[in-house]
């Protein structure tokens, strides 16, 4: 929700077309505010890179190289091609800088505390531990 970013927060954007409406949208309402941007996406959406594009909006831009609007693989029985790599690479995008963040956070002796799925053997024990935590710093 772009109404809670304030000044100086980092809002990221993982995108898999370039040319969303409502990605470019919350990209320029972000900036206007302030905060740092960063979009994960591809430069042009099926070789097109004309008009209002993600990337250009943004502070940093992270070229994900998978500029296709449907998928990579012909399967029978679809006519059009499934398996989109554009959401491969958004998934290692965010697992390589949630590692990274953990990391520094640990560093710093902030460890953060992540929610386990309630479908999870000890997912809701766990969960209700860690909430003393999650409320006292709010992350």
């Amino acid at each position: 929700n772009v109404s809670r970013v304030r000044e100086n927060d980092s809002v990221l954007i993982g995108a898999i077309t370039s040319n969303h409406p409502e990605e470019i949208k919350v990209a320029r309402e972000a900036r206007s505010k302030k905060a740092y941007t960063v979009a994960f996406c591809p430069f042009s959406t099926d070789g097109d890179a004309s008009g209002d594009r993600l990337f250009r909006e943004v502070d940093d831009a992270l070229y994900t190289y998978a500029d296709e609007s449907a998928g990579v693989i012909t399967a029978p029985g679809y006519n059009f091609k499934v398996s989109p790599v554009s959401g491969l690479t958004g998934l290692l995008v965010h697992w390589m800088l949630m590692a990274q963040w953990t990391d520094h956070m640990d560093r710093r002796g902030a460890m953060p505390y992540y929610w386990q799925g309630m479908h999870e053997t000890g997912g809701n024990d766990y969960n209700a531990m860690i909430k003393a935590y999650f409320d006292k710093r709010g992350y």
